[in-house]
């Protein structure tokens, strides 16, 4: 595949159709971005998309349909709360209710019409144990139960009604090879065998 038009860290990428989203990240010299590209996997080509209406980096993504939703991250000298989302067939950005908490660093995972926003970093430097979920019906956020330990740069995944979360650092920054999963039927967090190496992202 052909790069990127520009380079790009600390970016956030969701997956609509056959078209992967990149978004957001610093560039070389450590701006923030507010440029989006998406890659065809068909046509083997990237295409520039409308950016976003704020510069952020470390932000978490997620695809729900045909749209792209983007939470927190570090923009204008500050961690964010701020939330938006892009419509694939619109092309337009949308502000959607901002998170409770301004976090950087987070993880996303998609549940059925939920959206649960894990961990990362606040605007205080602490790392977080706090989990945030997003009705896409009311539209509205609410806390869900905390995990075991604070995870900030962490990762997430959903299987079924499970989600997974894995590594990041804890508020000590000692970078964790464990990993839990969260039932969100029961409402639990549950720990789960270790991966054999530490992971931050």
């Amino acid at each position: 595949p052909l790069p990127m038009r520009t380079g790009r860290y600390g970016c956030a990428v969701a997956v609509v159709g056959d078209q992967i989203f990149v978004r957001g990240g610093l560039d070389s010299e450590g701006k923030k971005l507010s440029s989006v590209e998406a890659y065809n996997v068909c046509s083997r080509k990237w295409s520039r998309v409308p950016p976003m209406r704020t510069k952020r980096s470390n932000c978490a993504a997620a695809a729900v349909g045909d749209k792209v939703m983007v939470f927190g991250g570090f923009g204008g000298g500050h961690h964010l709360a701020s939330v938006e989302e892009y419509d694939v067939r619109s092309r337009t950005w949308t502000p959607l209710p901002s998170l409770k908490t301004e976090r950087s660093g987070c993880a996303v995972a998609v549940v059925g019409i939920k959206v649960y926003v894990c961990g990362g970093e606040d605007k205080y430097g602490r790392n977080l144990s706090s989990v945030e979920e997003y009705d896409l019906r009311s539209r509205k956020w609410t806390f869900a139960p905390a995990m075991t330990t604070e995870r900030d740069g962490c990762a997430a995944a959903a299987i079924g009604d499970r989600i997974f979360v894995f590594g990041g650092a804890n508020d000590g920054f000692t970078i964790l090879s464990s990993a839990e999963a969260y039932d969100v039927r029961s409402r639990t967090w549950t720990s789960i065998p270790s991966m054999d190496t530490g992971r931050f992202a």
